[in-house]
């Protein structure tokens, strides 16, 4: 399962939202405590800069497990503990739909 966290405003039809990225601590997956089936990709870190020239994506979330109940646990696991705070992350949409068997952001 994958989900994608990108700094967009959704009040602004989910333009990128500009500006430093103040907190952004991934759980590192060499971590003894990083639960397995678990990976992050990310292409900034704390004290980025959102730019409007480039994709504001922060980063991509993917989970694993048996069952699709599972990897949806572990989705929304991973998506509580490293709360980036950009301008305005967008996962707060996903946990609410995750349930739904449909995509999310």
């Amino acid at each position: 399962m994958e989900s994608r966290i990108y700094a967009e405003d959704s009040t602004r039809s989910f333009l990128p939202s500009v500006g430093v990225l103040h907190r952004y601590v991934p759980p590192e997956e060499t971590d003894p405590g990083a639960p397995e089936g678990v990976r992050i990709d990310s292409g900034v870190e704390e004290g980025s800069e959102i730019s409007i020239y480039y994709d504001p994506m922060i980063a991509k979330l993917v989970t694993w497990a048996p069952d699709r109940r599972g990897a949806v646990a572990k989705m929304k696991d991973a998506l509580v503990r490293p709360r980036p705070r950009a301008p305005r992350p967008r996962y707060g949409a996903w946990l609410q739909g995750s349930g739904s068997g449909g995509g999310g952001g």
